[in-house]
């Protein structure tokens, strides 16, 4: 086969694993504000979400705006890379985000979602009120509220992992279920 040409038959079978797993969106690639809305406009046209738009559509805004605001540029061309994956599963979405993060940012992540994998639903609903409240935006346009509304909508605990890449980059990975 040519370099450069695409192997038809591995493209099938990447395509059969995929719908066996139930993949509903996936998306690998430079992530900007305009791919964001084009992908929520996919997910509302799919009717990914038969519960009400408000829990799955949040959960994908969270994740998308993460990719696009807190992600770390991986590249010469200043976008940055991240991918995300929604599959359907025994009543539930498995949604799968990754992304490159600078790593003196990954030991607050670390602490940030470990903080609040522990807390209850109340315990995370009062810890969001106070930070609206009492806190001021960061210079980053956020104050930790996105997290934890992940969590809120979530089923289970967030399972997040760093993988260094070399001395300045991270990839970061979460993987979120969200009941239907």
């Amino acid at each position: 086969m040519k370099k450069g040409w695409i192997d038809h038959n591995a493209c099938f079978e990447w395509y059969s694993e995929l719908e066996k797993e139930n993949l509903v969106l996936s998306f690998k690639g430079e992530f900007n504000h305009d791919l964001v809305k084009a992908i929520l406009i996919l997910t509302q046209q799919h009717k990914v979400d038969s519960a009400g738009p408000s829990r799955i559509f949040g959960v994908i805004v969270e994740c998308l705006q993460n990719i696009c605001k807190h992600g770390a540029v991986a590249s010469e061309n200043n976008l940055r890379s991240g991918i995300i994956l929604m599959g359907k599963r025994n009543g539930e979405y498995i949604i799968g985000v990754g992304n490159f993060v600078k790593n003196d940012k990954v030991d607050a992540l670390k602490v940030r979602y470990d903080q609040v994998n522990q807390i209850n639903e109340e315990g995370l609903r009062k810890l969001q009120h106070e930070i609206l409240i009492k806190s001021s935006l960061s210079e980053e346009g956020n104050a930790g509220i996105g997290i934890i509304y992940m969590a809120r909508k979530t089923e289970g605990e967030m399972k997040y992992r760093f993988q260094q890449v070399n001395d300045d980059l991270s990839f970061f990975s979460l993987h979120l279920r969200v009941k239907i």
